[in-house]
């Protein structure tokens, strides 16, 4: 049985595959081909994908060395259907975008935070000026009611003291997930639409850290593998959901998969060293 055709649980046994991960992980890389094993096996919806797509974003996940560990919430392989053939998404998480920075040195600030309506007195598009009200006016986010957010905010402050920070507003996020996720746009369905404040929290940090940020040989991979799919073995990515609407299909049981993958990453993450 060649590569191509073995499941998951038959490809991480095969001494090249595991030679591979253990030329990355060195000892940490049999835990780590246990957890995508066990991903695997947890998802009907993954183990139907092509084994190949999963073990290229678990390559990957390993290259960046975040855990594929849905309740960590710093990478994911995400099952995606097209043109009737299941195949594995590489997904960063925006605790993976906070982590890889951290590891830089240069970050002393990283936070990404859902803002209420009540929590911003204004924002200048121009000079992108904002003023937030005073903490004690702030009911809404103890509430916690989604309608009642504006805008995703994304800030960091580095050692050498350069700070930087954009504000989106829902509207603006909205716009960007129907752009570039055909899924979203054509169906009105998939991460974005059962995840709509994680995914925009992962949105404006990774633009913010993608212009303004220290951008390490490692972010750059993230960056642009993010939301790829790569065959074990090959370089080339592909970009399922980022393209026409009539080549792109549903996702495979997103809203069972989202769930699970999800859970720990509704709440904003601030990271101060």
């Amino acid at each position: 049985m060649g590569k191509d055709s073995m499941p998951v649980n038959k490809l991480i046994l095969r001494p090249d595959v595991k030679g591979r991960f253990e030329e990355v992980l060195h000892e940490k890389a049999s835990a780590f081909l246990a957890s995508v094993a066990s991903a695997v096996s947890s998802n009907p919806s993954l183990s139907g994908c092509d084994p190949m797509s999963v073990m290229g974003s678990a390559m990957i996940a390993a290259t960046l060395d975040l855990p594929i560990n849905q309740n960590l919430g710093f990478a994911y392989i995400v099952p995606y259907k097209t043109k009737g053939v299941a195949r594995a998404q590489f997904q960063m998480g925006y605790k993976g975008y906070i982590q890889l920075a951290i590891r830089t040195g240069q970050y002393k600030t990283i936070a990404v935070k859902a803002i209420y309506e009540d929590e911003i007195e204004s924002f200048d598009d121009i000079t992108e000026e904002i003023v937030f009200t005073a903490r004690e006016s702030r009911k809404m986010r103890k509430a916690g009611d989604p309608k009642n957010i504006v805008g995703y905010y994304a800030y960091f402050k580095l050692t050498s003291g350069f700070e930087k920070f954009i504000f989106r507003y829902t509207e603006e996020v909205e716009k960007h997930a129907r752009q570039y996720s055909a899924n979203y746009r054509k169906y009105g369905s998939g991460l974005w639409a059962d995840n709509f404040e994680s995914m925009a929290q992962k949105t404006v940090l990774k633009e913010l850290i993608s212009k303004w940020g220290i951008m390490s040989t490692q972010m750059e991979k993230a960056v642009n593998y993010d939301y790829g799919t790569v065959k074990f073995g090959k370089e080339d990515v592909e970009y399922l959901d980022n393209q026409d609407e009539s080549n792109a299909d549903m996702v495979v049981d997103v809203k069972e998969m989202a769930g699970e993958i999800f859970d720990d990453a509704d709440e904003p993450t601030e990271t101060t060293e």
